[in-house]
């Protein structure tokens, strides 16, 4: 996996290509270690109150949306 991600950064396949191939052994930590989830879900999931809680108080909008209210 890691020698593909080298070969399409070399070859210039985008950005995405050789951020993979820096961050390789990050990305796939899930592979050898069992107790890494594949996924963000947990991460994502605590966050989420939070992040309502901001959408519905307007703190995500500039003072004059926040004066004008929902849409």
């Amino acid at each position: 996996m890691h020698a593909l991600l080298e070969r399409m950064a070399a070859l210039r396949r985008g950005r995405d290509a050789g951020r993979c191939a820096r961050h390789a052994g990050e990305l796939f930590t899930f592979l050898w270690r069992e107790n890494v989830d594949p996924t963000n879900n947990h991460a994502e999931r605590k966050v989420r109150p939070a992040l309502s809680m901001r959408k519905n108080s307007y703190q995500n909008a500039g003072p004059a949306a926040r004066k004008r209210g929902p849409c």
